[in-house]
């Protein structure tokens, strides 16, 4: 049993959030109206640093995005331009790779695991049924090379 320091009720152990290897001095429902006072008085505050991490944080993902395509190129004609490059998902897709706005660099690289670089011309033309893929190309993450 402990005493909250907020509200000062004795409360058991399971009330109280764990900050590393001890228990947090208030209990679980005073710590949760805490927050929210402080949310409403630095809103402003909290917004703004979220989309300043936000804008840094789709930066990464944009440079990571640019090199990998700089780097492979197309993996059925050697289409080398990044703007011509596009991402194929040949299975389940958790999210399209161009729509990733508020996506963590390490769901982007694991999304892009599963996908083969095409070109805009061979992607449209394997969609169209007009070319398959050779068995022997595989998705990015499958080439046995690390990227990161």
């Amino acid at each position: 049993m402990k005493r909250c320091t907020k509200c000062g009720e004795l409360k058991p152990a399971s009330e109280y959030n764990k900050k590393k290897s001890r228990l947090d001095c208030y209990c679980r429902e005073c710590n949760k109206i805490r927050q929210r006072e402080w949310y409403s008085a630095n809103r402003t505050k909290k917004v703004a640093y979220s989309k300043a991490r936000m804008k840094v944080i789709r930066k990464k993902v944009k440079v990571w995005i640019e090199s990998i395509k700089q780097c492979r190129g197309c993996a059925v004609c050697d289409e080398g331009c990044a703007a011509c490059l596009d991402f194929h998902h040949p299975g389940e897709k958790e999210f399209s790779i161009c729509q990733r706005r508020d996506v963590s660099l390490a769901r982007v690289m694991s999304e892009v695991a599963k996908c083969i670089l095409l070109c805009a011309n061979c992607h449209r033309k394997l969609h169209a049924g007009l070319m398959c893929l050779m068995p022997n190309i595989l998705p990015l993450g499958c080439d046995g090379s690390t990227f990161g």
